[in-house]
C-alpha cells in the first residue's frame, strides 16, 4: 500500500502517503498538519524503551524526532528487496 500511494517518488520518499488527499493522511502528524485520526500510538517496543529514551510513534512525520518518513522509506526498501523474501522482517523469522 505504501508503494502504491507513494508512486514513483525518487529515493524511496513516501511523502504522498501523508499528503492531503491520501486515504491514510488522517493518521499522520506531518508538514500538512495533524490528521484527525492521529494519536501518539506506541507499540510495546516504544513503551519498553521509554525507560532509557523518549521514543516517538511511526506516524510522526515532522520535526527533529520524526521517525515516520524513515519508516515509510524502509517499507519501500523491503518491498524492493525481492518482495521481502530475501530479508527477515520484524518480528525476525528464520530463513
Amino acid at each position: 500500500m505504501v508503494d502504491r500511494l507513494a508512486g514513483d517518488a525518487a529515493d524511496l520518499y513516501a511523502g504522498a502517503v501523508y499528503a492531503p488527499g491520501s486515504p491514510v493522511a488522517g493518521h499522520y502528524l506531518s508538514p500538512h498538519g495533524r490528521g484527525d485520526l492521529y494519536a501518539h500510538r506506541q507499540r510495546a517496543t516504544e513503551r519498553a524503551c521509554a525507560a532509557v529514551t523518549s521514543p516517538h510513534p511511526v506516524f510522526k512525520c515532522i520535526g527533529a524526532a520524526n521517525v515516520g518518513t524513515g519508516s515509510l522509506a524502509g517499507m519501500r526498501l523491503l518491498h524492493r528487496l525481492d518482495g521481502g523474501r530475501r530479508c527477515g522482517r520484524s518480528p525476525i523469522r528464520a530463513r
